[in-house]
């Protein structure tokens, strides 16, 4: 009874933080004996912005947590989808203002309108789409909560291996039913299907696991609430005013340098001819031609995720759920 008591209690503050005039607010509450941190953010507001965003240099690169940071200057961040150690490259499809600004293979798409309505997309390994009509899209996984129930098919969304489902640190990205984002922080390693538990009980409907174990980066309002252990390649970021994120849009990534804003646009399907602008000309002049072609990018890889070895897209081995 006391148990119950205090998750109600403290899934109370979370709401009431996130509706009383903080559209931004950071809660700690203890779960399967667990430390657990939650960043809820009101998506009911229209000022606010989600997004996401790559290392200075783009895809192939990494950057520390602290240097991203100071060049976004978000409200909160949180680790994004997982990225191939060797390569630097992310596993799963990131779309900024309607543009595929990196093409992945796998995981449920985490996608914002314009209006931060937003919708988990699965898709199985290899099967592509061009996200059109979202305006954000970070491709992330497994997914751990869909539509209230806990959901665990890992292998349908080309997640293989058993590794994954060790004890580590964790991460994860959830929505309410009343339309609050919560970035979430487990301390202390924990399996996959407890983490899952987790976001069940702290209200998701829906909700996707993200790069965790020394991956694992949350921040808020001034604070690092959890320090990663390594360089990182990409994070999703809320600002808590359209003027913060314009003023900080060209810095997302390098496909955006030198553009302007201009009104949310379909992305550009796979395999199609999209104009991007020159960041080296004004946004106005004439832009260049760039290609998103189906192939396979990721074919055997290792992904960044502590003591994870391999992710095979195409393996036959049986996955064991713990």
């Amino acid at each position: 009874m006391t148990a119950r008591y205090l998750l109600i209690t403290s899934l109370l503050l979370i709401c009431y933080s996130a509706e009383a005039g903080q559209n931004i607010a950071y809660s700690k509450v203890f779960l399967h004996g667990a430390r657990v941190h939650v960043v809820a953010v009101n998506l009911n507001s229209p000022d606010l912005k989600v997004t996401v965003s790559l290392t200075k240099n783009g895809s192939g690169s990494a950057e520390s947590f602290t240097s991203m940071l100071n060049r976004l200057q978000p409200a909160a961040a949180i680790t994004g989808t997982f990225f191939c150690t060797r390569n630097l490259q992310p596993t799963g499809d990131i779309v900024i203002e309607g543009m595929n600004v990196h093409t992945g293979v796998v995981g449920t798409g985490v996608c914002f309108t314009a209006d931060n309505t937003v919708r988990f997309l699965p898709y199985r390994a290899g099967h592509r789409t061009g996200w059109e009509g979202y305006e954000t899209v970070l491709c992330a996984g497994p997914t751990l909560v869909r539509n209230g129930s806990i959901f665990l098919c890992p292998r349908d969304q080309g997640f293989t291996d058993p590794a994954l489902f060790g004890n580590k640190k964790r991460t994860a990205l959830g929505t309410t039913a009343n339309n609050k984002l919560m970035l979430v922080v487990v301390d202390k390693p924990i399996q996959l299907r407890t983490l899952a538990r987790i976001m069940l009980e702290l209200g998701a409907v829906n909700a996707v696991d993200l790069d965790g174990g020394s991956s694992s980066a949350l921040y808020h309002e001034g604070r690092t609430i959890s320090h990663p252990g390594r360089k990182l390649t990409n994070l999703l970021v809320v600002y808590g005013s359209l003027t913060d994120y314009y003023h900080h849009r060209q810095a997302l990534a390098p496909q955006l340098r030198n553009t302007v804003a201009i009104n949310p646009k379909p992305a550009a399907p796979y395999g199609a001819q999209v104009v991007l602008p020159d960041r080296h000309q004004p946004a106005t002049e004439a832009g260049q031609i760039a290609q998103f072609p189906p192939q396979d990018l990721f074919p055997d890889m290792e992904i960044g995720f502590e003591n994870v070895s391999r992710l095979r897209l195409r393996g036959s081995s049986r996955l064991r759920l713990p």
